[in-house]
C-alpha cells in the first residue's frame, strides 16, 4: 500500500498530474513529504486498508441474525429504515462493543484498527516526522538507532500498560451502559 501510494501521490504522480492538467494547481504538491498532508494520507490510507477487514466482520455479524425477524417485521409493515433500527443494530450490538473496546486499546498504536506503524515507519521521512512519529516508531528508532534499549522496553511498556487500562476502563463503562462487554 505504502509502495503504491509513493507511486500515485509522488511529484510526479498521477494525483499531481490529474490537479495540473485541470488547472488547480500551479506546481506539484509535495504529499509525501509535507507535514500538512500526512494526516490526511493516514486516514484515507488507514480506511483504503481496513475497510476489507471492518466489512467482514460487520457482514458477519449481520449474517447471524435471524431472517424469521426480518420477515415478521414485513409483515407488521416495517421499513428497510425501521428493520435496521429495530433489528439490525441491536442485533449487532454485541459486535460493536467487542469491536470498539478492542479499537480503543489499539487507539495508542498509530490507528483504531490496529498498529499504523507500518503505514508511519513507510510513509513518515524527514520532511514529516513532526507529525509521522508515533509512539512505536520513537520506541524503534530510540531502541535500535541509538542503543538505549532499556529506555525504549520502558516506554513500550508503558504503552502497552496505558493500552490495557483502555481497555478494561471501555469494558467496564460499556458494561454499565449497555450491560455488554467482553469480560
Amino acid at each position: 500500500m505504502a509502495g503504491l501510494l509513493r507511486i500515485i501521490a509522488s511529484d510526479s504522480g498521477i494525483i499531481n498530474d490529474i490537479l495540473l492538467s485541470a488547472g488547480l494547481i500551479a506546481a506539484p504538491l509535495e504529499f509525501l513529504t509535507s507535514p500538512k498532508f500526512f494526516y490526511g494520507m493516514c486516514i484515507l490510507t488507514a480506511i483504503w486498508k481496513d475497510t476489507g477487514w471492518w466489512t467482514i466482520i460487520f457482514l458477519a455479524a449481520i449474517t447471524g441474525v435471524d431472517p424469521t425477524m426480518y420477515e415478521a417485521a414485513s409483515i407488521d409493515g416495517a421499513t428497510r429504515i425501521q428493520k435496521m433500527k429495530y433489528i439490525t443494530f441491536p442485533s449487532i450490538a454485541g459486535t460493536v462493543t467487542v469491536v470498539l473496546i478492542l479499537a480503543l486499546g489499539n487507539l495508542l498504536g498509530g490507528g483504531l484498527s490496529g498498529s499504523n506503524f507500518e503505514q508511519s515507519y513507510l510513509l513518515g521521512n524527514a520532511g514529516n516526522r513532526e507529525v509521522a512519529d508515533i509512539i512505536q516508531t520513537y520506541v524503534m528508532r530510540i531502541g535500535l538507532s541509538q542503543g538505549r534499549y532499556s529506555y525504549a522496553t520502558a516506554v513500550g511498556m508503558l504503552q502497552s500498560v496505558i493500552s490495557v487500562m483502555l481497555v478494561y476502563s471501555s469494558n467496564f463503562i460499556s458494561k454499565k451502559i449497555s450491560g455488554d462487554g467482553l469480560f
